[in-house]
């Protein structure tokens, strides 16, 4: 994955990766992505 963006775009991008997180946990990849 490219972090090619902007905080606003990636902060829009992780509340929806947490909203999926509820479904199906991915956190901690999540996390990581970050990093």
């Amino acid at each position: 994955m490219c972090h090619c963006m902007s905080e606003e775009e990636y902060e829009a991008m992780l509340k929806r990766i947490r909203e999926a997180s509820k479904k199906t946990v991915q956190e901690p990849a999540v996390i990581t992505v970050k990093a």
